[in-house]
């Protein structure tokens, strides 16, 4: 029996034109796979273009019902890229570190967890996940270059509940634990994370309402709170989205502060392509030094079929720090997205 599910995995993720393949399903136990692989070519400023992995992944999911409504389930997804660190080698940089992003040199588990869910209520898992906190942000209609979503999203060792849909209505929270559980350890990465999400549509008009709330611990004594609303409002293939999130670092008192605004335009022109265009503003003080962000984003999506999606996306963006020094970066990139 084992040997014939491996062999069912194996065909399934070898299979590119299936939705997630379900391959075994018996006695109330049922293993489904499924993944991308997920390609850009860009192009930065000060940099030749580049092939890159944004994020192609595999999924196992696992789930068993233990009758009246309750069911045990598993995740684990693998990734196959990681960045490698270097160090520039001339110029006026020399020897700081910088990443160099690899095409599939590191196959690694990016998520890894466990729980129970009962139907009616919502999920509660155990491991290395996404937290509710990942839910909150409406703006973002981008592929790679948008967001601003501030709150403690992903935690290695995390604990998350997110309840079930109730009139539109979700809602939850996660705990994050610290990567050493020493008493003398750090306390780096600790915190939690609390949000609700509010979603209806009546006919072609669609609202959306979020709100989120998180802490962390960044360094020992060092936490960072962060709030983060967004709303959006749709009609038909029009959507229109913003959000607002704001972190204050702090020890004794205040040593930093950052706000941002992310607004976005989406419209679906038909069930194959879409454009859209995002505009981000963000100030950071830090110090006593403070400096304002402001970016433009363009992109078009088309999907060469259900599970096949390409895509071009340009982001132009401008820095100025108080003393007046302004600098500007730009980011083009192509992309190929083959879902199965």
């Amino acid at each position: 029996m084992k040997k014939t599910i491996v062999a069912l995995a194996v065909a399934a993720v070898a299979a590119t034109s299936a939705n997630a393949a379900t391959v075994y399903n018996q006695d109330g136990t049922k293993v489904d796979v499924n993944g991308s692989v997920r390609l850009i070519l860009k192009k930065e400023k000060n940099e030749r273009g580049d092939l890159v992995d944004n994020g192609s992944r595999v999924s196992f999911k696992a789930s068993h019902d233990l009758g009246e409504g309750l069911s045990a389930l598993a995740y684990t997804e693998l990734r196959f890229s990681k960045n490698v660190t270097k160090q520039k080698k001339d110029g006026a940089e020399k020897g700081k570190n910088y990443d160099v992003e690899r095409l599939g040199n590191n196959v690694h588990v990016k998520r890894l967890y466990a729980g129970f869910a009962y139907e009616g209520l919502g999920t509660l898992t155990f491991g290395n996940q996404l937290t509710i906190g990942d839910n909150v942000g409406v703006s973002d209609y981008t592929y790679f270059l948008g967001g601003i979503n501030n709150l403690l999203s992903s935690g290695e060792k995390a604990i998350n509940f997110k309840s079930a849909e109730f009139n539109g209505f979700t809602f939850g929270g996660a705990y994050v634990f610290s990567a050493d559980a020493d008493k003398q350890a750090s306390r780096n990465g600790r915190g939690f994370v609390v949000a609700g999400l509010y979603n209806r549509k009546m006919g072609d008009v669609g609202f959306a309402l979020e709100a989120g709330y998180s802490q962390k611990y960044v360094t020992a004594a060092k936490q960072e709170k962060a709030f983060m609303v967004g709303t959006e409002l749709s009609y038909a293939g029009l959507a229109l989205g913003v959000d607002y999130a704001h972190t204050v670092t702090n020890k004794e008192k205040v040593e930093g502060k950052k706000r941002a605004l992310e607004v976005g335009l989406n419209y679906d022109i038909n069930d194959k392509a879409k454009v859209y265009t995002d505009l981000i503003w963000a100030k950071e003080s830090s110090k006593g030094v403070t400096t304002r962000d402001s970016s433009i984003l363009l992109g078009a999506g088309y999907k060469l079929h259900k599970k096949v999606e390409t895509f071009v996306e340009g982001g132009w963006s401008r820095k100025k720090a108080a003393v007046g020094v302004t600098t500007k970066d730009n980011k083009v990139g192509v992309g190929l997205r083959v879902h199965f």
